[in-house]
C-alpha cells in the first residue's frame, strides 16, 4: 500500500516537473526570441548613432 501510495506521489512529481520544465522552456524560448529583437534593434541604433556622429564629425 505505502509503496503504491509514493510510486503514484512520484508520478504526480514527475508530471509536475515535466509540466514546469516545459513552461520554462517556452518562456525561455519566448525570452530569447524577444532578447533577440532588442538586440537587433539596439545594433541598428547604435550603428545609426555611430554614422550620424561620424557624418557630423
Amino acid at each position: 500500500m505505502k509503496m503504491s501510495c509514493s510510486g503514484s506521489l512520484s508520478l504526480i512529481l514527475n508530471s509536475s516537473f515535466s509540466c514546469c520544465l516545459v513552461l520554462i522552456c517556452y518562456y525561455l524560448q519566448i525570452y530569447l526570441l524577444n532578447f533577440q529583437i532588442f538586440y537587433a534593434l539596439f545594433s541598428v541604433i547604435v550603428g545609426f548613432l555611430l554614422g550620424a556622429s561620424d557624418g557630423l564629425a
